[in-house]
């Protein structure tokens, strides 16, 4: 549920923004002892610092360049096997019927007062060697196109096709193995025009060609997987490791609100250049955010009360949905009506009662507020237009 907004500049980073954030929220709550969940910005010596010393709790993941983090990692690479204390599987929300499987480990030595906690996922871990296997094909693609343009254009030195190959490689350079060879043939070559004859003079020129090889280097590369599907939550509560971990997955469900933002509310782009109206129009969409949660916390509460597990409300067609997130909500308000009589007891006893019931009305108020953005974008398209006229017919000429 979005509480709070504040604007920044677009080149404010994120990690100076969550004491505010943190205050604020301590200030609207009228209490310090809530577990605050973000992600890797936060964990910066003087964020930490400052919630700890207020009584609050955090629980936030380690970037990968912080010591403990690179110590932990290259001993993995070397073969230290890890004695894992938990294990536990979730649904997958991504694919009905599969399940995430994870492991948990924490760290005997803390960092800075704070408790470690290292995370295995196994659908983590598959994502990342895919996205090796993919990385290392195009960087060997990239070799087989270089090696045929070498002696070419400006592939003459070494220090050229060196610099081309360390670009073709890329992210993929730990990984392959690539070795440039030099060749040099002497040739004598008569000097100035005309027949040889005997008082032609001779030199001798020599030219240099080159050859690349490369190789996968299946060492690093097996020393990478072992590392694959780690990471480290970094947290100062008295949560056991798999309350730690279950806090933090919660995370991604709140970040969905920027989809919804960035969708259904469509907040850019904005045709305004004075700051004030531009914090005024975030305001009004902060607000239509947040009208976006209270419709779904209805239409959630509304679906518990009745027993309904899933509402057959889309455009495309009547697939039922476990979910109620506004994306999935069917703006049109005959929508619940129109079903066919064999719905299930619990559809027919949402729709009991009053005429209206609450889900349609949900519906109605989100295609209210689509309406609203639509034309405020519209207003705003045709005073770009008086605005820039001959921009404006630029664009409309064939």
């Amino acid at each position: 549920m979005p509480l709070l907004a504040q604007w920044y500049d677009g080149n404010r980073s994120d990690v100076t923004t969550h004491q505010t954030n943190w205050q604020a929220l301590r200030q609207l709550l009228g209490r310090s002892d809530f577990i605050y969940v973000a992600d890797s910005k936060l964990c910066a010596q003087d964020n930490l610092d400052r919630i700890a010393e207020h009584g609050g709790q955090f629980i936030t993941i380690m970037p990968r360049n912080f010591k403990p983090v690179t110590a932990f990692l290259e001993q993995i690479r070397e073969g230290t096997d890890i004695p894992w204390q938990q294990q536990l599987s979730r649904p997958n929300p991504r694919k009905k019927g599969d399940e995430q499987h994870y492991r948990l480990f924490q760290a005997p030595q803390p960092w800075q007062g704070h408790r470690i906690v290292w995370v295995h996922s196994e659908s983590k871990a598959a994502l990342e060697r895919g996205n090796r296997d993919r990385t290392l094909d195009k960087a060997e693609q990239a070799l087989t196109e270089l090696a045929g343009k070498l002696g070419r254009h400006r592939l003459k030195s070494r220090q050229a096709i060196e610099k081309a190959v360390d670009k073709a490689l890329g992210s993929a350079h730990p990984y392959i193995d690539a070795q440039l060879s030099e060749h040099h043939r002497s040739e004598r070559v008569k000097v100035g025009p005309g027949r040889p004859g005997p008082n032609s003079r001779y030199e001798t020129r020599e030219h240099v060609t080159f050859e690349l090889h490369w190789q996968r280097n299946d060492r690093a590369i097996a020393a990478a997987r072992r590392t694959d599907g780690l990471f480290p939550l970094l947290h100062n509560t008295d949560l056991s490791p798999e309350e730690v971990f279950l806090a933090y997955k919660d995370q991604p469900h709140l970040e969905k609100r920027f989809s919804a933002g960035k969708t259904v509310l469509q907040v850019a782009p904005v045709f305004l250049k004075n700051n004030r109206r531009i914090e005024a129009m975030l305001l009004i969409w902060f607000v239509a955010l947040m009208l976006l949660s209270l419709i779904e916390r209805k239409i959630r509460a509304q679906m518990h009360e009745h027993n309904i597990e899933a509402l057959p409300i889309r455009i495309q067609g009547s697939r039922p949905r476990t979910s109620s997130t506004p994306l999935r909500i069917s703006p049109s308000t005959s929508a619940l009506s129109q079903r066919s009589s064999s719905a299930t007891p619990a559809h027919q006893a949402a729709r009991a009662g009053s005429q209206r019931s609450p889900l349609r009305t949900s519906a109605t108020m989100l295609v209210s507020m689509r309406k609203l953005t639509a034309r405020h974008r519209a207003r705003n398209r045709a005073g770009v237009r008086d605005r820039f006229p001959r921009a404006a017919q630029r664009r409309a000429a064939p």
